[in-house]
Parts: C-alpha cells; structure tokens; sequence
C-alpha cells in the first residue's frame, strides 16, 4: 500500500456522518459542453485534470489497528458516451472504504453534451469545486495545469502535529471559556402550525440591495459577512424568545498552501451573541 494519512478532524466528522449510508454529502454537478466536444476530448481533460492533482485517487482504509486512514491509488478514468432522451442521474451513497470517491459521466441529450461528475465531501469543500470546473476547461481547451504540490492529505498530517502544540491547548482552553457552560437552545422551535420542520417551511428568501450592504458594511467598518452573521443572530434569539444565540460559523480554513489544492478544509467555528 503507498504512504498512508491520517484523517483530519474535519474528514472524521463527515466520514462519521456518512456512516448513515445516505447521499447528503455526494457533491454532484453537470456542466454543459461545447456542442462540438467528443469524448476523447472529454477523457483526457479530465485524465489531465487527475494527473494534476492526485490526492482525487485518495482512498479511505482501515489500517492494521482498525483506524480509518487515507492512501492514493491512480488509477486511469475511461468515458463512455450516453445518449439520452433526458438527464435523470440517480444520487447514490458512495462505499466508504477501499473504494474511490467519485464518480464522472458523459451524456448527450438531443444536440448538447452534459459531462456529469460527482465526488464524496470527504475529498471537496466548495471551493475544490471550482477549482475542478476551471482546471477542467483549461484543460479542455488544452492549457496546462498548476499541478498541486499541497493538498488535503498533507494538511492532516501538520493537524496531527498541530493538536499536540500549546497553541491547540490555548484555543480549546478559550472554546471551553466561551461556550463551555452556555445552556441555550439555538434549534428551530416547533412550528405553530404543526407542521414537520423542513428546510422548505423554515426558509425564507431575503431581498435586499448590494448597495445597502456595501453601505452600511463601509459605514461599520466590518465585512459584508459580519452583517449577515449579526442579522442571523438577531432573528434566532426571536425566533427562540432568547437575549441570546448559540450557532455554528463556517471557515474554508485554507492558508496560502491550499489555496490551488483540493480537499475537506472547512471547519466550522462557535459564535456567541
């Protein structure tokens, strides 16, 4: 077997998650292609694109001792075309360990071509997405690649290092100072109308002008993103009859290392109000 990585705090939460043999962290997409695009073309972007950054071979396995860890297997990806009358591509749980955590297709539907790829979040936070997208048609139209030279792997063996460091010890230390003894109830209340809580009853979509915010972020000297956490805040007290909020924030947590590199960096952070 080839070198073996430990899995970051981030990929053990989703791999945990995942345990559930459920699709919610599939990472599907279909981007529309040329019209005049073949398939040998499609092959070797994405072979390209692979080549490029191996870490998307990466492998989950169970080490001698039972722990869940990471490995690389290359492999070469072959395409096939499939004509369709319509895209109807079925979502489905990946096998977790000793397979590979992805998946690609070709479709044509009448006179345009679909290619379809999907991969485990184990392997992509939404960042990687992009950077897949535009490597992809980069290489499609036959650019060359920034080929990694860090990526999500080496990332979990400098973490390993990094939880046995006082710097670790200190920000668990202020964590637990923070919110260690909070007792609220931050969850959506059940609804008045009995009816099941569900991302379709409990969104609501907001409508307001860039420039507003650009305002009123510049006037505050704070980010456009501190605006929308303060709003959220606001409206979870409410919503709970609370003076106070207890969420999760989320941070792609890359450094300058990772900034062209694929992988699960985002971790989520506790934010009191």
């Amino acid at each position: 077997m080839n070198k073996c990585y430990p899995l970051s705090k981030s990929e053990e939460g989703i791999y945990i998650s995942s345990l559930s043999s459920s699709d919610a962290y599939n990472l599907a997409n279909i981007v529309n292609l040329e019209k005049n695009v073949n398939v040998k073309q499609v092959n070797d972007a994405l072979n390209k694109v692979l080549q490029a950054h191996p870490y998307l071979f990466t492998i989950l396995s169970n080490d001698d001792e039972g722990n869940v860890v990471k490995h690389i297997e290359v492999e070469d990806i072959v395409l096939t075309l499939h004509e369709v009358d319509q895209l109807d591509i079925k979502s489905l749980p990946y096998e977790l360990i000793d397979k590979h955590l992805y998946r690609f297709g070709l479709y044509k539907v009448k006179e345009e071509y679909y290619f379809y790829f999907d991969f485990h979040h184990l392997l992509m936070d939404g960042t990687s997405i992009k950077i897949f997208i535009d490597d992809f048609f980069l290489a499609l139209e036959g650019k060359q690649l920034e080929v990694e030279q860090y990526n999500a792997n080496d990332y979990a063996l400098e973490e390993k290092e990094e939880l046995k460091s006082k710097a670790y010890e200190e920000g668990k230390s202020y964590y637990e100072k923070l919110v260690g003894d909070i007792e609220i109830d931050s969850t959506p209340t059940e609804d008045k109308l009995d009816k099941d809580i569900s991302y379709d009853n409990i969104r609501i979509p907001l409508k307001i002008k860039n420039k507003q915010i650009k305002a009123l972020s510049n006037k505050n000297h704070v980010k456009t993103s501190t605006i929308f956490l303060a709003g959220f805040a606001y409206l979870l007290s409410k919503y709970n009859m609370e003076n106070a909020a207890l969420f999760l924030t989320v941070n792609n947590s890359r450094n300058e290392k990772a900034r062209h590199s694929f992988g699960s960096y985002v971790k989520t952070y506790p934010l009191y109000i």
